[in-house]
């Protein structure tokens, strides 16, 4: 009778370790749920679109203005889940099609969506699929925002157009403060590289969002940033994992003390000191990082698992540069604002994340029992309802110009009666959003 060795790592046992484990499917909506989160997502983001032209969002007839922003963006968001989903499928990785993620409300977050996601159906993936698949989607984005801006910059039109939108410049002259998108060194570059100041206007960075092709590579450039950070689940965290193994942890640690160092220096503010070299936001960024997304990738591969050739560590690298580049360490520089209410919208913030985090961890044991689609759903009608509520509460502390400690009371009678209506879809929010609310008349 033959035995079979328990010890054997002949060729054919290696070779199982590059096949990934596949999860079992779960009965969901099937491809109708990504069609209509897709239609839901060019909605509003073509409300935005509006918004960002200095139109009424409010009037149907307008929404032509913001079908090129729309379109755009919608462009560098599939490119970027679309590399995921076709390098998945190269490794012959079960993958979903991408679960868009519409957001209606113009005044948190005025870029009209919260990105997308995919569904991996395995549990484990060789080193192989991990590098493609994690570097497949960010590196497709970054070259469509790089396509996006270049156009934008070479079809920059005339200096009447911004007149036209705000008609009050020819005489009072453009401002250069107020809402400002941060600069990175690829939007520098291609300044310099594709503007000829002599004979094109150069917009400021606060108006800069009146032009799609330009909002849209801006924000093409933050979003893959934000994804290449080498940290947790993150496509960086996947790419790093695969190079390093347990070593990249080490990478993790630091990329996230960086980011500590930049949301501290976010609070220099409220002592009166605007220095523009950090943001709050990443103090939120880190939060969700620590309690959601984790600082250190699971274990997914084994050790041996075949070693990545010197292709695919280029391309590891070559995405460590895509961060470094579309990195921006203050992504919003907002008009000065008494420290009062500095103070009352950080407490907003920060109680916002923990309430959405506390919500998250209660869905946590539900994960086994629920499928992607019923679990997206959930989240995002709890998130509708705990944002809604806050975005009044947030508005009305802006408005009326409510000081701390109403505000806090206004909080505390808000977490008593719903203490459990949070969810990750809403912490999320505060990644790409400022920590205001702007009205139309404030961007004039």
């Amino acid at each position: 009778m033959n035995q079979t060795n328990p010890y054997d790592l002949s060729q054919e046992h290696i070779s199982r370790v590059d096949e990934p484990v596949i999860e079992e499917s779960r009965k969901g909506f099937g491809v109708w749920l990504n069609i209509v989160l897709f239609l839901a997502t060019f909605f509003t983001t073509t409300v935005a679109g509006v918004f960002w032209a200095n139109k009424d969002f409010y009037n149907l007839d307008n929404l032509h203005y913001g079908l090129t922003y729309s379109i755009l963006i919608m462009l560098v968001i599939s490119t970027h889940e679309f590399g995921h989903y076709f390098a998945a499928r190269y490794h012959k990785v079960p993958a979903t099609l991408p679960f868009y993620i519409p957001f209606p409300f113009v005044s948190l977050n005025p870029f009209g969506t919260m990105g997308a996601v995919i569904k991996m159906k395995a549990s484990n993936y060789s080193k192989k699929a991990l590098l493609d698949i994690g570097a497949a989607g960010p590196i497709a984005g970054w070259i469509t925002s790089l396509v996006i801006l270049a156009i934008g910059f070479i079809t920059l039109p005339p200096i009447s157009f911004l007149y036209d939108l705000h008609p009050e410049y020819a005489t009072s002259g453009i401002p250069t403060s107020g809402f400002t998108f941060g600069n990175n060194l690829i939007f520098l570059a291609f300044g310099k590289l594709f503007v000829n100041t002599s004979a094109s206007f150069m917009p400021p960075m606060n108006e800069v969002y009146h032009y799609p092709f330009l909002c849209v590579g801006w924000f093409g450039l933050l979003i893959t940033s934000l994804n290449m950070m080498p940290v947790g689940q993150l496509d960086g965290g996947h790419i790093s994992y695969a190079m390093f193994g347990d070593k990249h942890k080490y990478i993790a640690y630091i990329v996230f003390s960086m980011l500590m160092f930049f949301g501290l220096l976010g609070l220099l503010p409220l002592l009166d000191i605007n220095l523009n070299i950090g943001s709050i936001n990443w103090l939120v960024w880190a939060a969700l990082i620590f309690f959601v997304i984790k600082i250190k990738h699971p274990d997914t591969v084994t050790e041996l698992d075949e070693p990545l050739g010197t292709g695919r560590m280029l391309i590891g690298w070559f995405t460590f540069f895509l961060f470094v580049v579309s990195f921006c360490p203050v992504p919003v520089v907002e008009a000065e604002q008494s420290i009062e209410k500095n103070r009352a919208t950080l407490f907003i913030i920060f109680l916002t994340v923990f309430i959405d985090l506390l919500g998250f961890g209660i869905m946590i044991p539900l994960l086994p029992a629920f499928s992607i689609e019923k679990l997206y759903l959930s989240e995002s009608m709890i998130g509708f309802i705990a944002r809604s509520l806050l975005t009044c509460a947030i508005c009305v502390q802006r408005i009326l110009g409510f000081t701390v400690r109403q505000v806090r009371k206004a909080a505390r009678s808000y977490c008593k009666s719903r203490r459990k209506h949070a969810c990750l879809y809403s912490a999320v929010t505060c990644i790409l959003r400022t920590h205001s609310i702007h009205s139309s008349s404030y961007y004039c």
